[in-house]
């Protein structure tokens, strides 16, 4: 571990984590705290919970850089950082690789200019009800600013939800409208 972080805190921002398998819209994200791997970061820690002071948070999941599919998710998140930041939203991504391994593989993937967070034993995967016997799953979350989860989704195409993602920011006046579980069913 690295001074002033755990790996995973196991309170969430808001009140009730519920339930098996992945997190779904309505539920409350578990914070966490990770070290960025992007170059230049020199493993500083990264807080959910202090992303959300500043407005909602994109978490994409992976398997990291050196899975041509997760490169290509993260790719077309970097290729769009631009239009997440003028909405106020924060993105990340999570995953198991060596932060050696993902700053090798960024070498092939370029502008991603957000932090790549090492989860070094899955532990915040698995407080997302990510990981099972076949490994971890891809998905990628929206959370608003009170921590709760407005979109999941598995990604089908690099990408492919970044136009929903950011039309639930604007909709919401920066992340703050409640969204039931019923109400995101027809967007999964």
């Amino acid at each position: 571990m690295f001074l002033g972080c755990s790996a995973v805190a196991a309170r969430s921002v808001g009140a009730g984590v519920g339930g098996s398998g992945p997190l779904e819209a309505g539920q409350v994200a578990p914070d966490f705290c990770l070290r960025d791997a992007q170059p230049g970061a020199d493993g500083r820690p990264v807080r959910l919970s202090q992303l959300l002071k500043k407005g909602p948070v994109v978490v994409i999941f992976n398997m990291g850089l050196h899975c041509p599919a997760c490169a290509g998710e993260v790719s077309a998140f970097g290729a769009r950082i631009e239009e997440f930041r003028a909405a106020g939203i924060q993105v990340a991504a999570v995953s198991d690789e060596e932060p050696g391994d993902t700053r090798e593989d960024l070498k092939s993937v370029p502008d991603v200019a957000f932090p790549l967070l090492y989860d070094p034993d899955d532990a915040t995967a698995r407080a997302y009800g990510l990981v099972s016997a076949d490994g971890v799953e891809e998905r990628t979350f929206y959370i608003d600013q009170r921590g709760r989860v407005r979109d999941a989704y598995r990604p089908d195409e690099p990408g492919g939800a970044i136009p929903r993602l950011l039309a639930l920011n604007s909709r919401s006046a920066g992340g703050q409208k409640r969204v039931s579980k019923d109400d995101t069913r027809d967007r999964r």
